[in-house]
């Protein structure tokens, strides 16, 4: 049906439709006439890095969701460009993901910003860690308000909710997902304040499915591959925020 020169994943819904997820950029040649819908989710932002005031650094966002329902087609035996976003490394906005053009395009994450955990994307980063005081941040899932780490924590923003389950198959107002649909993208966790645990702390959930977080003494943890979840911040002052995760370019027959 296609030939692609980086790695894809064409998906049978055994419905009499069918889709195709790329993993990484590349060209993209159908071997027939096709009339598609498209779903992009770009790369998350990195965590960020704090050395003020005993603040660990905030998570970022993850990766802006876009879809296009209406019939997109292609034409047998044309290449077709397919750019999938980079995760934002530590401090960092991550990468756009694109089809075709610029024109079907769906923006990188925000970095996390110093303590403050990164506003928008599908799931807004968590505010760093106060002192000895607070643990880290955590993540924004489904679009939530991110959750502070302490009186001194600014959450993240709002992120996108129900847009960003695959193909929009969610429920609103709730933000769920429908039964069996994809949910990309969570916010980054806040890292741990300075005084905050005596070693790097373990991965802290940054959303479904955002980057750790670090401890008093270790970097962030990245966000999960091509779900363009956010990168965790990084412990208080001199360690790294966490990498984003890449993001998804996702095509499916009209319907």
């Amino acid at each position: 049906m296609y030939t692609y020169t980086g790695t894809s994943e064409a998906i049978d819904d055994l419905s009499g439709n069918w889709r195709i997820k790329f993993l990484t950029s590349g060209t993209f040649t159908p071997l027939v006439n096709m009339s598609i819908n498209i779903h992009l989710i770009g790369g998350g932002g990195g965590g960020g890095v704090s050395c003020s005031g005993y603040i660990g650094g905030g998570g970022g966002s993850a990766g802006y969701s876009n879809f296009i329902m209406t019939s997109v087609p292609l034409t047998k035996d044309t290449a077709y460009a397919v750019v999938v976003g980079n995760g934002g490394p530590s401090n960092t906005n991550g990468g756009q993901s694109y089809f075709i053009s610029t024109t079907y395009a769906a923006a990188g994450g925000n970095k996390g910003n110093g303590s403050t955990g990164a506003s928008g994307g599908s799931g807004a980063g968590g505010g760093g860690g106060y002192s000895n005081d607070y643990a880290a941040g955590k993540g924004g899932t489904n679009g939530g308000n991110a959750i502070p780490g302490g009186s001194r924590s600014a959450g993240g923003g709002t992120g996108q909710g129900w847009i960003s389950c695959e193909f929009a198959l969610g429920t609103v107002p709730t933000s769920a997902c429908n039964a069996g649909v994809t949910l990309y993208g969570g916010g980054g966790s806040g890292g741990a304040g300075k005084n905050y645990g005596g070693t790097a702390g373990p991965s802290i959930a940054g959303g479904v499915p955002g980057g750790g977080a670090g401890g008093r003494s270790g970097a962030g943890g990245a966000g999960v591959a091509n779900t363009g979840g956010g990168g965790g911040g990084g412990g208080y002052c001199n360690f790294a925020g966490g990498t984003g995760g890449s993001g998804i370019v996702i095509i499916r027959n009209h319907r």
